[in-house]
């Protein structure tokens, strides 16, 4: 799937894998890196239209980020 497993841990006597996941943060500034630098994979999209979406949001996950710390 692409996703990277960093390890396995077993419980109810399965093994299941654990796999490192982005932050939400770390997810939208790779959508955005992405659209910026290949846009040719998007061939549907509107791509400055989803890039500003994509800004707003990560604007919004900043902020909503850095409130947290302030409490």
């Amino acid at each position: 799937s692409g996703i990277p497993v960093v390890d396995y841990v077993r419980w109810n006597g399965a093994t299941y894998p654990m796999a490192r996941i982005d932050s939400d943060i770390q997810f939208v500034e790779g959508c955005i890196k992405d659209r910026e630098e290949h846009p040719e994979k998007y061939p549907d999209e509107d791509i400055p239209a989803v890039l500003a979406r994509q800004r707003a949001l990560l604007k919004k996950l900043r902020q909503e980020a850095n409130d947290r710390k302030e409490r």
